[in-house]
């Protein structure tokens, strides 16, 4: 099996220990409950809202994926670790402000 040039694990173990970090991450179902509660109706018929679990699964690890190739590159993980308060902060300010659109809605 390949070894991660980092650590000197395999590539499946750091998968793996990616894909678990993931999962047992509260913020993300509470996030996507959120977004479906939204958007979705409670009149869709449960194989519709398989698929869309199954995309958002897709999504997720295509986003994850390029997260990790992207930073995995020294220039890039230098810049972004440069910005890094500033993107904290816009998206920080952008989830405050859905956050407040979305309780102010349901008054």
């Amino acid at each position: 099996m390949e070894k991660s040039p980092s650590n000197g694990e395999s590539t499946f173990t750091t998968l793996r220990r990616g894909f678990l970090c993931n999962v047992f991450n509260p913020k993300a179902p509470v996030y996507f409950v959120a977004i479906f509660t939204l958007v979705l109706s409670p009149d869709i018929p449960l194989w519709q809202l398989a698929i869309y679990g199954v995309w958002m699964m897709v999504l997720q690890m295509a986003w994850f994926s390029t997260v990790v190739m992207l930073l995995s590159i020294p220039a890039v993980h230098r810049r972004f670790q440069r910005f890094e308060h500033w993107i904290d902060r816009v998206l920080g300010t952008a989830m405050i402000v859905l956050g407040l659109n979305l309780i102010l809605r349901h008054r």
